[in-house]
């Protein structure tokens, strides 16, 4: 006998198109969230647990005008079942035991705990008062202004930063990276968000913070917004105060943990990684999992060599931005890729010899090999996980061209 799981939460999910709904379920570490065609709830309510398959067929087969049944039995056992929706009350279960949604990381390592996100996002969430919010980002402005107009004029350069100033500076880096995460959890603890978890991982290649925010989803898309930009709101905050610290004590450390902050931020409004940028697009426009989406819909554009906007889930207007954000992020990928490989040919050899070579040297402080055996350990993870990603944008560029032989070939 078949149940829909009485542990799954069902709220109707606000995007553009046509309607749809979220179950989340709490699989063991974490909540996850499926979003599904609206058709689907009425008939997710047949597995009672009291119903055979037969049963459950004629019922499906008298209410729905949807797919031919053998789809849908395929959708139970190979969606449904593994996802731990509907149970088989015939068979033992238990959560550790319900699949769970890859990560986009590669690695991940929880920092802190829902516990210890709740507590202090509960504190932090004052911070989207609207006068708050306000008198803030006034001084981020200002402070930010100040930064600028004092860039030409600073007398600060790399060459002269020692490995002290350098390790305090990447440290201030970090921490405001992570107190940029708790600008995204505040948020969401503001609109009643409670499963939450923040850590570290390498995402293509980078090392990241990041923040579960998964219960967001079942947030309308305007708040969903809220907590999309709560992290770099934070992080506006953040550098604001090192800016005014740095006119205080004209420290080198701090003008350039401000500096790679900004440079941090700009990059964190990339629409094409998941990161802030990608997640604002994606509520703005109203499209859940924009890449998945713009991915296939160009594919569908190439497949029938054929430009058609008319889609049953998308306006002609929210299409036409969706397969235009496809191409840009197709071109962005290509041009990323050239840049990692010019990375790995011109740079990676150099900074390690020019590593090795110093340490030989001998005669240096502990914050000097610190500094130089850590530039080193970076370099190397840095190798292994471009070579990662070379290998899967080769893998799917191939894959991509198996299917277009296959199509053009069965023309034929």
């Amino acid at each position: 006998m078949l149940l829909f799981n009485p542990n799954a939460q069902l709220r109707e999910f606000d995007a553009e198109g046509k309607k749809s709904f979220l179950i989340a379920l709490d699989c063991g570490k974490g909540v996850k969230n499926y979003r599904l065609p609206i058709w689907l709830r009425e008939l997710l309510f047949l597995f009672d647990g009291k119903s055979d398959l037969n049963a459950i067929r004629k019922s499906y087969e008298a209410i729905s005008g949807k797919p031919e049944w053998k789809k849908f039995e395929k959708l139970i056992f190979e969606f449904f079942i593994p996802k731990g929706l509907i149970i088989d009350t015939s068979k033992r279960s238990s959560a550790g035991g319900i699949a769970t949604k890859k990560s986009a990381m590669l690695l991940s390592f929880r920092l802190v705990s829902k516990t210890g996100v709740n507590l202090v996002s509960k504190y932090l969430s004052f911070f989207f008062n609207p006068v708050i919010c306000s008198l803030l980002l006034a001084s981020a402005i200002a402070s930010q202004s100040y930064y600028l107009i004092s860039l030409e004029s600073s007398a600060f350069t790399i060459e002269f930063l020692s490995s002290n100033d350098l390790i305090l500076s990447i440290a201030l880096v970090a921490a405001g990276l992570f107190f940029h995460e708790f600008g995204h959890s505040s948020a969401a603890y503001k609109y009643q968000c409670r499963n939450m978890e923040i850590g570290v991982g390498w995402y293509v290649c980078f090392l990241v913070f990041y923040a579960d925010l998964s219960e967001s989803w079942k947030l309308e898309r305007n708040k969903r917004l809220i907590v999309d930009v709560g992290g770099m709101y934070f992080q506006l905050i953040y550098t604001s105060a090192l800016i005014w610290l740095c006119f205080l004590y004209n420290n080198s450390a701090l003008f350039y943990s401000i500096s790679l902050l900004n440079i941090a931020f700009l990059w964190n409004l990339n629409p094409f990684f998941r990161m802030d940028g990608y997640w604002i697009a994606s509520d703005y426009i109203g499209v859940a999992n924009l890449r998945d989406v713009s991915k296939q819909m160009a594919l569908n554009w190439l497949r029938n060599r054929k430009l058609d906007f008319k889609t049953p889930e998308l306006s002609r207007k929210t299409a036409l931005v969706v397969l235009l954000y496809s191409l840009s992020s197709t071109a962005f990928v290509f041009l990323f890729t050239y840049m990692i490989v010019e990375r790995l040919f011109e740079d990676v050899y150099p900074i390690l010899h020019e590593n090795f070579f110093m340490l030989k040297a001998g005669n240096w402080m502990i914050s000097d090999i610190i500094v130089y055996t850590f530039s080193s350990l970076w370099q190397l993870i840095f190798v292994i996980f471009a070579c990662w990603f070379l290998f899967s944008v080769c893998k799917k560029t191939y894959s991509l061209k198996k299917l277009f032989l296959k199509k053009d070939t069965t023309k034929v």
